[in-house]
C-alpha cells in the first residue's frame, strides 16, 4: 500500500465523564490500476496510472480523554477513540493519457470503481490513540495514531496478502 499524506480535521461534542462524540474528514489521493491477474485494484506508480483515486474518509467515533496533571508543568492528556469510517473514493480517469492508453484507462477505471464500491470495501472500523503534551491556554498539541481494519475481508473472499487493506496513520494533532 502506498504511503500518502492525509490532511484532515475533526470536531467533537463533549459529554460528561471525559467522553465525547466526534466526526472527522480526511483526504488523500493516489493512482490505481486494475490487475486482471489478481482480480483487484492495485496502487501503481504514476507512469502506470489509469485511475486517479481521490479518497474522502468520513469518520464517526467516540473518544475518552484521560487527564494526567502531575507529569508535566502543563499536564498531559491521553486520548483513546474508536468508531467507523466511510471511504467515499472518487475514481476518475487519470490525466494526461491519450489514444489506446485512454481507452484502457477508462476500462480500468470502471473496474477499479466497481472493486472499491463492492463488498462494502468502503467501510472501515478504526481505533485511535493520542498523547497531548503541550498546553498553550486552551490549545493542546500532541500526536495521534489510528488503525483502520479491513473488515470487508471477512465476507468478500479476497485472496490478497494478509496486510492488504489495513491502514495506519500517525500525525500531529492540535486541539482547541
Amino acid at each position: 500500500m502506498p504511503v500518502l499524506p492525509m490532511p484532515g480535521f475533526s470536531g467533537e461534542f463533549t459529554l460528561p465523564y471525559n467522553l465525547s462524540l466526534g466526526t472527522a474528514y480526511d483526504l488523500y489521493a493516489t493512482y490505481y490500476g486494475y490487475s486482471t491477474t489478481l482480480e483487484r485494484a492495485v496502487p501503481v506508480a504514476i507512469e502506470n496510472r489509469s485511475t486517479f483515486v481521490l479518497g474522502n474518509l468520513l469518520s464517526f467515533y467516540a473518544s475518552y480523554v484521560m487527564n494526567i496533571p502531575a507529569l508535566t508543568p502543563s499536564g498531559l492528556r491521553l486520548r483513546f477513540s474508536g468508531g467507523f469510517s466511510v471511504d467515499a473514493r472518487l475514481c476518475l480517469i487519470a490525466d494526461g493519457l491519450e489514444g489506446a492508453d485512454l481507452e484502457d484507462a477508462a476500462s480500468q477505471t470502471a473496474q477499479v470503481t466497481s472493486y472499491f464500491w463492492s463488498n462494502a470495501r468502503w467501510f472501515f472500523p478504526f481505533t485511535g490513540f493520542g498523547i497531548d503534551f503541550v498546553r498553550l491556554g486552551n490549545t493542546w498539541i500532541g500526536v495521534e495514531g489510528r488503525v483502520w481494519y479491513p473488515l470487508y475481508r471477512t465476507w468478500s473472499g479476497d485472496t490478497a496478502p494478509a496486510a492488504e487493506g489495513w491502514r495506519v496513520a500517525a500525525g500531529l494533532r492540535v486541539s482547541f
